[in-house]
């Protein structure tokens, strides 16, 4: 008996559970404006799982452009890392440590002089590093062009007769300087717009 009215009561228990959940929505007031869509048009976890199926199909990688200046002053500390090994090993070589403690490196007088010198030719490459950010487009442009070409010839010019890996960092760091000169040299030109913007953005800083 008692189980009989659980039973019954279990069973008007879910018919008034599918009443509500089956429940008409209430008809629009005349103030509602907003249109509901069908039950067809809600969106459901299929549709969006078929739109992520297929955005995630594409072949394509996204890339954006990237300015000449970050361009020239990677190549720049690149070619700054290649020069450093290549000196260092060196120091491997029976010959090189001879010439160093009798005070001669290749034809010049280990001194002052020298080494000031030496200082110097390294210290400006590693400066247009952060140069070839900061500097005045033209300027940047103009200097990236210059002195690539005379760092390429010492750098040949100073592989001329050498082992192997010397010569294989030299042609490596003679190119990386060519990569420095092109992308000055084909640097993109503004339009006539941007420029006209530009200007006005410099004159409004100055004010």
């Amino acid at each position: 008996m008692g189980n009989g009215r659980r039973a019954l009561d279990a069973a008007a228990h879910r018919q008034v559970c599918e009443v509500r959940l089956w429940r008409p929505m209430s008809p629009r007031s005349k103030g509602d404006n907003v249109r509901r869509p069908p039950v067809a048009e809600w969106p459901t976890s299929y549709t969006h799982d078929r739109d992520d199926r297929h955005m995630n199909t594409t072949t394509d990688y996204r890339d954006s452009w990237i300015n000449p200046r970050f361009k020239i002053a990677a190549l720049w500390a690149s070619m700054m890392f290649v020069f450093a090994y290549v000196d260092l090993f060196s120091m491997f070589r029976a010959d090189i440590r001879a010439d160093i403690e009798a005070g001669k490196m290749f034809a010049f007088t280990i001194g002052q002089g020298f080494l000031l010198g030496v200082t110097l030719y390294i210290a400006l490459p590693s400066l247009m590093v952060f140069l070839s950010l900061v500097l005045p487009v033209k300027l940047t442009r103009l200097t990236n062009i210059v002195l690539p070409v005379i760092y390429g010839i010492t750098i040949v010019g100073g592989a001329v007769g050498e082992w192997n890996y010397y010569i294989l960092g030299s042609a490596i760091e003679a190119a990386l300087l060519a990569g420095i000169a092109y992308y000055a040299w084909t640097w993109p030109k503004a339009s006539a717009e941007a420029s006209a913007a530009l200007l006005d953005q410099r004159a409004s800083h100055r004010v």
